[in-house]
C-alpha cells in the first residue's frame, strides 16, 4: 500500500513538472493571431515570413501590432514597420519601427517619435526606447520628456519606467516643471499611483524669486506639499535660511523648518535660531518653539551697531509693518 501511494505521488509530481514545462514553453513562443497576407521568403539565407496587416502577434501576454512585419524564424526576431504598437496591461507603446528579439523578450523602438503611455494619462516621448515584455520595464536614453495628466513635465537624458511598480526614474540632467515651480536634480523618481516625485542629491528648486537647494526630498502633487531635507538652503526676497528639513504647504503657505534652523531677515537685519520654526501666513509671522534665540541688530546714536539677544521657550517674530 505504501509503495502504491508513493507511485501515485511521484506520478502526480512528474505530471505537474511536465505541465509546468509545457506552460513555460508555450509562454516563450510568439503567436501570430491575425493578418491579411503571409508570404514565405528568404533574407540572407534565413527563412522569413512577410506578414502584411494589420498584423497582430502575442508574446508574454503582450500584443504586438503593426502594418507590416518580417518574422525571421531562424534567428527568432520580428521587424515591425508602420503604426507599431506594444500593448501590455496598463502600458501602451507606439512608434514607427520596432526590432523585437523574441528570446530576449526585448522590444527595441527606434524612430523620430516613440511614445509610452500608462492608464493614468502619463505620456513619455523619446527616440530611443527598449521595453522588456517579461519584466515590464522600459529603458530610455538620448533624451526623453514625460508629461503627466496635469501637464507637469519631467525631462532627463536617460531613465526607466517600471510598469508593475508604476514608477518612472529619471537620470542625468533631470529637470521638472510644475506650473510656477522648476526643479533640477541628479535623479528624480516619480510614482504615478500617488503622484509623488522624489528628489536625490544636488537638488535645486525655484519659484519666482525664491530659491532652494538640498540633497533630498519630495513633492506631492495630490495635496501640493513639498519637503526638502539634508543640507537645506533657501533664499527669498525677505529671508535667507538654513536647516536640515524644510516642509511647505503651497495651499496654505505654511512652512515648517526643523533642526539647526537659522533664518536671516535680510530687510531688518535680524537672525532667528532654533530647532523648530514655523512660518505663518495669517498673520505674517515666525514662531520658534524649540531652543529659540532672536538676534537683533540695532543702530544707536553713540555706539553705532548694537546686538540684542533674546531667548525664550516660545518666540514670535512679526515681519509685518505696525499699521498692518
Amino acid at each position: 500500500m505504501k509503495r502504491r501511494s508513493l507511485l501515485i505521488i511521484l506520478s502526480c509530481l512528474f505530471s505537474c513538472l511536465a505541465f509546468s514545462q509545457e506552460k513555460e514553453d508555450a509562454d516563450s513562443l510568439i503567436r501570430l493571431l491575425s493578418a491579411k497576407k503571409i508570404q514565405l521568403m528568404e533574407i540572407e539565407g534565413d527563412a522569413c515570413r512577410k506578414v502584411e496587416g494589420p498584423a497582430r502577434f502575442l508574446h508574454n501576454n503582450t500584443y504586438l501590432i503593426c502594418d507590416t512585419a518580417f518574422w525571421n524564424v531562424d534567428k527568432d526576431y520580428v521587424d515591425a514597420i508602420g503604426h507599431v504598437q506594444i500593448i501590455q496591461d496598463n502600458t501602451l507603446l507606439t512608434g514607427d519601427r520596432l526590432h523585437y528579439l523574441i528570446n530576449q523578450d526585448l522590444a527595441q523602438f527606434r524612430g523620430s517619435l516613440v511614445e509610452l503611455k500608462d492608464d493614468k494619462g502619463n505620456a513619455l516621448r523619446t527616440e530611443h526606447l527598449d521595453y522588456n515584455t517579461k519584466d515590464s520595464i522600459a529603458y530610455f536614453q538620448n533624451g526623453a520628456s514625460m508629461r503627466d495628466s496635469s501637464g507637469n513635465v519631467i525631462e532627463s537624458f536617460k531613465g526607466t519606467y517600471e510598469s508593475k511598480k508604476e514608477l518612472f526614474t529619471f537620470v542625468e540632467e533631470v529637470q521638472m516643471f510644475s506650473d510656477s515651480l522648476f526643479f533640477v536634480s541628479d535623479v528624480i523618481k516619480y510614482r504615478t499611483d500617488i503622484e509623488v516625485a522624489y528628489f536625490s542629491d544636488n537638488t535645486k528648486g525655484w519659484k519666482n524669486q525664491n530659491y532652494f537647494s538640498s540633497d533630498g526630498g519630495w513633492y506631492n502633487r495630490n495635496n501640493e506639499t513639498l519637503l526638502f531635507d539634508n543640507g537645506v538652503y533657501g533664499q527669498t526676497k525677505e529671508y535667507e535660511l538654513w536647516c536640515d528639513e524644510f516642509f511647505f504647504d503651497r495651499i496654505t503657505n505654511h512652512a515648517i523648518l526643523r533642526r539647526d534652523v537659522q533664518v536671516r531677515d535680510t530687510v531688518d537685519g535680524a537672525f532667528i535660531l532654533g530647532d523648530k520654526l514655523e512660518f505663518l501666513d495669517q498673520p505674517r509671522s515666525v514662531m520658534v518653539t524649540q531652543n529659540p534665540v532672536f538676534v537683533g541688530l540695532m543702530e544707536t546714536e553713540t555706539d553705532g551697531i548694537d546686538t540684542v539677544f533674546v531667548a525664550a521657550d516660545t518666540l514670535h517674530y512679526y515681519s509685518m509693518r505696525m499699521f498692518e
